[in-house]
């Protein structure tokens, strides 16, 4: 269903459910480069769409399928391929959103690279992101920092009665931790165990966040070579075993506060 003749500005509902006051990201087409293949795009958009929905702080997002479904053929085939600031702005006001990711992907040094453009409703860029892609492909954890980036950005500039702290979502261990902590009936001793685990999990996931995007700083700021991409890749790989470390303390730390009496 095209929007020709229909008001400007139309919040576009995905999935069928009913409007939401979460804000609302686009993400356009890849745009991909000589020798990469149409796959390569696709896992990568629909990586980005998971990772983006489960912060549960944006409204399910806007791949390029729903936008075709908004629009006339007349503005998919002059809106969708294109990346311009112009052609932000005039899908902005037919679709109601908050941003909008330009991607594109092409091969820098044998490996592939993505490139991520955020731009607001009115054509200012937000954020360039540049992230490796080993094998071709968006690691999880790698799309928990981008989409992380994307909602710090969308609610930094969200109008909103009074600005609140970005808080990272804890993750399940460490809220049992937290809990089991609270408990009166705690042995003192399992309950400074668990706690100190519980500590030391949360501390080697901060670190693992932290480790990656000082190396994506590090990245963007130097001329893409094949030496910055493998090195950007190691980051993501010390960052990855980090955060598996933590997850498994915080796991560690659950058990020593559950069987203190």
């Amino acid at each position: 269903v095209g929007l020709d003749g229909a008001p400007k500005n139309k919040e576009l509902v995905v999935g069928g459910k009913q409007p939401n006051k979460l804000p609302q990201v686009a993400i356009m087409e890849p745009q991909l480069g000589p020798g990469i293949k149409g796959k390569v795009g696709r896992r990568f958009l629909k990586r980005l769409a998971k990772a983006m929905d489960s912060t549960k702080r944006l409204a399910p997002a806007l791949q390029p399928t729903h936008l075709r479904s908004a629009l006339s053929l007349e503005d998919q085939a002059r809106l969708l391929a294109c990346a311009s600031k112009e052609c932000v702005q005039t899908l902005s006001q037919l679709v109601r959103v908050q941003l909008v990711l330009v991607v594109s992907i092409r091969n820098v040094a044998r490996a592939p690279l993505a490139i991520v453009r955020a731009l607001a409703p009115d054509g200012s860029e937000r954020f360039v992101h540049r992230q490796a892609l080993p094998g071709g492909q968006l690691k999880p954890d790698t799309a928990v920092v981008l989409a992380n980036r994307v909602v710090s950005v969308v609610e930094r500039w969200k109008p909103t009665p009074a600005a609140s702290k970005p808080e990272v979502p804890p993750t399940e261990a460490v809220t049992a931790v937290t809990k089991a902590v609270e408990g009166p009936k705690q042995s003192r001793w399992l309950k400074s165990v668990g706690f100190g685990i519980g500590l030391g999990g949360v501390g080697l996931i901060g670190s693992s966040y932290a480790t990656l995007n000082s190396a994506q700083q590090s990245f963007d700021a130097r001329p893409i070579t094949r030496d910055s991409v493998d090195t950007l890749a190691a980051a993501e790989a010390r960052a990855r075993l980090l955060w598996g470390t933590g997850l498994a303390l915080g796991g560690l730390s659950v058990v020593s506060l559950t069987l203190s009496p």
